[in-house]
């Protein structure tokens, strides 16, 4: 049987990395979090929270102070560049059954949110990775700044333009096509 992980680094302190770093405090396990911004920075846009990730904040004690946050979506309009309406989506069904449907928030409030049950000291701002490199028994992570460090497992959650995945799988990663949604 493989041996649990020691210490893991989670590259990108957005929604996925901060998220990461929440349940691996919650089970005590060793990480540190780096992101190449400040927490002030931009951190995007809205975005709508289903019931199946209202589910995973739960198991964080984070439910009661999303709903206070959030707005609950009972009906979704998609409509064309003239504003007439193309397609509606009705969630009422969704809130009778299951309580909870569709609830949307600003990104930066949701990762500050989850953030308040990360260990702030397991967190380096203005940090970026230098350079990664793979050993049989761990991995070299050389941070900027800072000397380098030994890892059991980094976590690639440093978003689209990603440092950690270039220098790990360029010759894998296919570009951006410019969609939006």
């Amino acid at each position: 049987m493989d041996e649990p992980v020691s210490r893991v680094l989670i590259v990108g302190a957005g929604l996925g990395g901060v998220t990461l770093a929440a349940f691996l405090e919650q089970s005590g396990q060793d990480y540190l979090l780096v992101d190449k911004l400040q927490p002030t920075e931009n951190q995007g846009y809205s975005l709508g929270i289903w019931s199946n990730t209202r589910e995973l904040l739960k198991r964080l004690q984070l439910d009661s102070p999303l709903s206070q946050m959030g707005t609950p979506i009972h009906t979704y309009d998609i409509c064309d560049r003239q504003g007439h309406l193309l397609r509606q989506y009705d969630f009422h069904e969704f809130y009778r059954r299951y309580g909870m449907a569709y609830t949307q928030i600003h990104r930066q409030p949701l990762r500050d949110l989850i953030g308040s049950k990360v260990n702030q000291d397991k967190i380096r701002w203005s940090t970026t990775v230098q350079s990664i490199k793979q050993h049989r028994n761990g991995v070299e992570v050389n941070l900027s700044p800072g000397d380098p460090q030994w890892f059991d497992l980094v976590v690639c959650a440093d978003g689209v333009h990603s440092v950690v995945r270039e220098q790990c799988l360029a010759p894998l990663v296919q570009g951006a096509i410019g969609w939006r949604a």
